[in-house]
């Protein structure tokens, strides 16, 4: 019997160092999924905050009413075009009869 055994394609044997080695690598890749938890939890925060700051603008009463009024104003001077551009209609209707 040889000095040396064979273990087989599936069973390596430890060599001297490796299991710092893994420990090593275990440790590396835990810190960087840690990280990368991190980094989407911040990321989920920053969206958290931002729809906060939103939800905030459109409920203070002062920026919804400078808002309305703008609107209001909009309507009315489309509604006003729309009354000039049928009255020109109307004219342009009688001029060529």
């Amino acid at each position: 019997m040889p000095a040396q055994r064979n273990y087989g394609n599936r069973y390596q044997r430890p060599q001297p160092g490796s299991l710092e080695k893994l420990k090593a690598q275990a440790e590396k890749h835990q810190a960087e999924a840690e990280r990368q938890l991190f980094l989407r939890d911040e990321e989920i925060k920053k969206v958290f905050e931002w729809e906060t700051k939103v939800a905030e603008r459109t409920a203070n009463p002062s920026y919804s009413a400078s808002v309305e009024a703008r609107m209001a104003e909009m309507r009315r001077a489309n509604a006003a075009k729309a009354d000039k551009a049928i009255k020109k209609e109307e004219k342009d209707d009688t001029k060529t009869i």
